[in-house]
């Protein structure tokens, strides 16, 4: 009852307290969880204490663990103002960066295997690689749906992202560098309503709103729910093997589902 956030993911761990403090665990010896602690597997429950560019102590708001990254929603000490992103990736320098989002504030963190992703209070999406190192100090551009839909959840895949709109439409946008392509609406999904979406890696899925649920992309090990003999789907495919139930939502690791 006193934790506000949890994430866990490829060894890392961490939590954040209704108080506003970061509690780490796991590998780190990388940096994937913050290139300020100790690089080695922190083998004992260990407080990640952050200070922003200006030398002040931030408050932790929310996190999400990614197989290579951990991704941070901070606020200034003083209160929930001044929401920023604060993203360690595996390897990269500066770490741990303070993205650069302009005037944008942070509301939801979403995460997948090398993408992050956030959705902003006026339903801007942002979308975090490590591309984001190349140039750290320039400005990640927000992206928006089309028709001034407003999205509620993301699928971060590994070269795409999925957004589920308030609409209960479905969008997705190619990553291109360090920045999202224009969003457009999933085609096969364009006449349903859709409740969930989730994917990571290189396969997501899509939960209607009658229990149905369709799945794209890589299916090693049947891990859409597909039979074995289908090795991939480049559309969104019904997932026949769930068809006896009615699913209401979905989650999806690197390898399973």
């Amino acid at each position: 009852s006193s934790f506000s956030s949890f994430s866990t993911n490829n060894g890392q761990t961490v939590w954040i307290t209704h108080d506003g403090k970061s509690y780490v665990t796991g590998y780190n010896s990388d940096g994937r969880i913050s290139g300020s602690l100790p690089k080695k597997t922190l083998t004992e429950d260990t407080e990640f204490i952050l200070k922003d560019e200006g030398g002040q102590p931030c408050k932790f708001v929310s996190v999400v663990c990614g197989y290579f990254y951990t991704l941070y929603l901070v606020s200034s000490e003083s209160g929930v103002t001044n929401f920023k992103l604060v993203f360690c990736y595996e390897d990269k320098t500066p770490n741990p960066l303070f993205v650069n989002i302009g005037k944008r504030t942070p509301r939801a963190l979403f995460g997948g295997e090398s993408t992050s992703g956030v959705i902003d209070t006026e339903g801007g999406i942002i979308v975090l690689t490590k591309s984001v190192f190349e140039s750290p100090r320039k400005q990640v551009e927000a992206t928006f749906l089309p028709g001034g839909d407003k999205p509620v959840k993301l699928a971060c895949c590994n070269s795409f992202v999925i957004a589920l709109g308030m609409s209960g439409r479905v969008y997705e946008s190619e990553i291109s560098s360090r920045k999202l392509n224009k969003f457009e609406i999933v085609k096969e999904l364009s006449e349903t309503t859709v409740v969930d979406v989730s994917g990571t890696s290189d396969f997501c899925f899509a939960v209607l709103n009658d229990g149905r649920v369709f799945g794209r992309g890589d299916n090693w090990k049947c891990k859409l729910g597909l039979p074995k003999e289908t090795k991939s789907v480049s559309t969104f495919t019904i997932i026949e093997s769930l068809n006896k139930h009615k699913i209401v939502s979905v989650f999806t690791g690197s390898s399973h589902s």
